[in-house]
Formats: structure tokens, sequence, C-alpha cells
């Protein structure tokens, strides 16, 4: 039983205060079920301190999400002091190839073919365990009522990515026959419902002749195709459902290009804000009647908007999803949309918005299933089973 566990708050913190949002969700529901848990800050230059930690507190592990990462011909510190760690990441398995190097790290994912990418991926002479399915949660005492007063009618929180412009950089910084594939790799994302941007790639590159996997810079190549259809994703999402209803956007650039740059002032029914944190997104949830979640990368499991959104008071409009499917029914506080047909979501977002007691009960359906599947405290009871019989083995191999 995970009776002790060190949890690494990262450093530097992301811009919108995810890390730290995060663990105190996850730490509560840690302290709530009985694990004693100490809290570190921790940065690549920090090893002192963490060593000083580890060895006078001795966890069962450690826990950092998007993991703990040495400098460039270190090794990882897990591995030195022979005490697990697991990276809970946030974001797909592409940009933490580094991991299948270390023996003592334990991977999580938010999406189950981004566990499959990262299990084939593994070198078995370092003898990792494989990739735990893990999504994002919400904390349990998150909840608002929705039928609290809303002037929001739509709202949209997300960086706005010069997709275009990233398009154009393809050709500069690969080959024109690994940019056709890139190419293929973001269609195929988009006509397969349930295909990963990973797969996609993977698939599009085999079936190619005369380009060599082993000599491609997988994290650039798969970061630019993430970029783009998230950048795209959330254009045409916006340019479908804001013919039906005013939507407030609240999102910074990622470089230079800005919401602006797609929906000039007047000629789109949006008002375009600046970005925000996650606590100040959590507190506009609060006044939204529906949250929209374009997230093309994560085909089969979770992003935490879903949640937020619904414990928040928020009706939900996402893409298909194969996970979130099999957990919301249609109707249980979640609108979800082909990437075929953006716009067919229009017409149940009229319906939501001149129907506010429909919109509620619907919400608060989608809240129970949130209070009783995907809270923190659900995702330690599953790490509270999951991981045992993993450090046990790490025990006996030590």
């Amino acid at each position: 039983m995970l009776k002790k566990i060190l949890l690494i708050v990262p450093s530097p913190e992301s811009r919108f205060r995810l890390y730290r949002y995060f663990f105190q969700g996850m730490i509560d529901s840690f302290r709530r079920l009985g694990v004693d848990c100490r809290v570190v800050e921790g940065d690549n230059g920090s090893a002192i301190q963490l060593y000083r930690e580890v060895i006078i507190n001795q966890p069962d592990c450690t826990l950092c999400f998007n993991g703990f990462i040495p400098e460039e011909g270190e090794n990882f510190l897990c591995d030195e002091l022979e005490v697990p760690h697991i990276a809970f990441l946030l974001d797909p398995p592409t940009r933490f190839l580094t991991m299948l190097k270390s023996k003592h790290t334990i991977v999580t994912c938010m999406d189950r073919s981004f566990c499959a990418f990262y299990n084939a991926m593994q070198v078995p002479e370092v003898g990792q365990a494989g990739a735990l399915f893990m999504p994002h949660a919400v904390s349990r005492d998150l909840h608002i009522r929705p039928d609290t007063e809303r002037p929001i009618d739509v709202l949209f929180m997300a960086t706005c990515y010069d997709f275009e412009g990233e398009r154009k950089l393809w050709e500069k910084r690969y080959s024109s026959q690994v940019a056709a594939i890139m190419e293929k790799a973001c269609e195929m994302t988009f006509q397969e419902p349930y295909t990963s941007f990973i797969e996609a790639f993977t698939r599009t590159l085999k079936a190619s002749k005369g380009v060599d996997p082993k000599q491609l810079d997988w994290r650039s190549i798969c970061y630019d195709i993430e970029t783009y259809i998230k950048g795209y994703d959330r254009v045409k999402l916006i340019e479908a459902v804001q013919k039906v209803a005013h939507v407030h956007i609240y999102g910074s650039p990622q470089r230079e290009c800005g919401w602006e740059t797609y929906f000039p002032q007047n000629a789109y029914n949006v008002t375009i804000h600046d970005g925000v944190s996650m606590e100040e997104s959590g507190e506009l949830m609060k006044r939204a009647k529906v949250v929209l979640n374009s997230c093309p990368t994560v085909k089969d499991g979770t992003h935490e908007r879903i949640f937020m959104g619904l414990a928040s008071g928020a009706l939900v409009c996402t893409s298909e999803n194969r996970y979130l499917q099999e957990q919301f029914k249609e109707g249980d506080g979640i609108i979800f949309f082909p990437f075929a047909d953006r716009a067919c979501c229009n017409e149940k977002i009229e319906r939501y918005l001149k129907d506010e007691a429909a919109r509620v009960e619907a919400v608060n359906r989608g809240f129970t299933i949130v209070q009783q599947n995907h809270t923190w405290d659900s995702r330690v009871k599953s790490l509270q089973t999951l991981l045992p019989p993993i450090l046990e083995r790490f025990i006996e191999s030590n």
C-alpha cells in the first residue's frame, strides 16, 4: 500500500499556473485518503535538496507533473537514489522521450493511445514499467450550481497558435518529403475521429518510402503537428459557433499572432480578452453557460477543462472522444461534435441557451458523473491500486 509520497512542484511554473493548481487538488486528496504527503519545490538546480528530502523522509515514491528531467548528460535522480518516480504527464509523451532511459521512472498519460505509443517505444533492457492511464481530474470541492447568474453565453479559453504561419515553417525545418508526411498526418487526424496525431504520423511515416524513422527528430516533428492541429481546430470551432452565439475568447498569442488576426474586430460575433491563469479561468467558467473545449490532440482520454466546466455549472462542448463517450452519454452535460462537422453542435447550443432548465438539468447529470469518477480522489485511489505491485517489483530488483 502507498503510505508516503514526496510531491515535487515543478519550477519554473507554467504561465497559466497549471502545476500548482493541479498539485493543490492532488495534495488534498492524498492527505484525505491517509497518505503521508510532503511537498518540495523542484528544478534542475535543486538536486541536493531533493536528495536530502528523499534520504531523510524515505518516501515510497516521488511524483512530479511532467516528470523531473535532469540536465543533459546527468543521471535521473530517481535512478541514482533507486526510488521510483511518477512522471504524471499533462502533455503528449512525445515531449518526454528522454524518460525512456530511466528505469525508476513510472510514466502516466492522460490518453490511452499515448500509453500505447510510449509502451511501444520502451527499451526492454531498461526495464521500465509500462505507462499507466491517468486522466486529468478536478477537486471534489469544486461545485457551483448551474442555475446561478451567467452573463457569458459561450466561453472559449486557449492560446492562439498561428497554424498558417507554423505550416510555412515546416519547409524550412524539414525536407519536403517529411513536411508532406506531416501534412498527411494532420489530415488523417481530422478525418479519423479516434486516431491520435501521434498514430497518424506513425502510420503515414510507415506508408512512406525513403525516410528513416530513426533519423527523425520525433519530439520536434510531433510538437509541430500538435501545434498546427490545435491552432487549426480552435479557429474552425470558433468560426462555427460564433454564427449562432456570442463567443468570449480569452487567450494570449503563442508568438506574435493573436486572436485578432483570425477574428478582426466587428467582423465576427466574438469578444477577445487577454489570457488568464487557471484560477481566473475557473472564475470565468462560473459565469458561463457553455464552455467550448478544442482538444484534437486528446481523443481517448481527458482534458481538465471538461471536468472544471461541469463542476463550475457550465455545459461543455467538445470533440468526439472515445474515453469521454464511454463516461458520458449524450445529454450528460456534454455536447460532442465531429471534426468533420463542427457546426453540427450549433443547434444544441442554441437550444440549451434558450432552455435554461434543460441546460441546468444536463449539467447536473454531468456533475454527478464527475463527482463519482473524475475527482483527484478518484485518481489517487487508482494510484493506490496500480502502484503497489510496481513498487514491489522495484524493491525486489534493487
